[in-house]
């Protein structure tokens, strides 16, 4: 899932979606009830951050915390260089756009189920994910089995 979400797919390092300015902007930390990941895209793993279950600050609505993955998009304006907080506003929305709709192709290909979220407590969740100040909490996307 997290391959086809945003993973390398040429040896000239592009992935699986494009990105403005090849910026590559994102990381997607990964919640589950063991702990919490960040996905390593070059090596295509996830590196243990904490072993907290973090699922309840994945969205502000009760069925979030029932989900067994959800995938928190940040958005690293640190990585955006030469142009205005305007565009990369708007820049990283396209983009998560592109990633977000992988997920949701797998998912189906999957018979999982999907949503994205944007109530999500973006203060809350920079917090316990421990971001830097140019790190953006964008949109969540749990994914489960259908009807749980």
């Amino acid at each position: 899932m997290l391959w086809a979400a945003y993973g390398i797919n040429r040896p000239d390092g592009f992935r699986t979606v494009p990105a403005a300015k090849n910026w590559y902007e994102y990381d997607i930390y990964v919640l589950k009830s063991d702990g919490w990941f960040l996905y390593e895209v070059s090596k295509h793993t996830l590196l243990k951050m904490g072993n907290e279950d973090l699922r309840i600050y994945g969205g502000t609505q009760d069925f979030v915390k029932a989900a067994p993955v959800i995938l928190v998009y940040v958005a690293d304006f640190g990585r955006m260089n030469d142009t205005t907080d305007e565009l990369r506003k708007f820049f990283s929305a396209v983009d998560v756009g592109y990633i977000s709709q992988n997920v949701y192709l797998w998912c189906a290909s999957e018979s999982l189920a999907t949503i994205i979220l944007g109530q999500v407590d973006k203060i809350k969740v920079r917090e316990v994910l421990k971001l830097r100040p140019d790190q953006q909490v964008i949109l969540s996307q749990p994914v489960g089995h259908p009807g749980q």
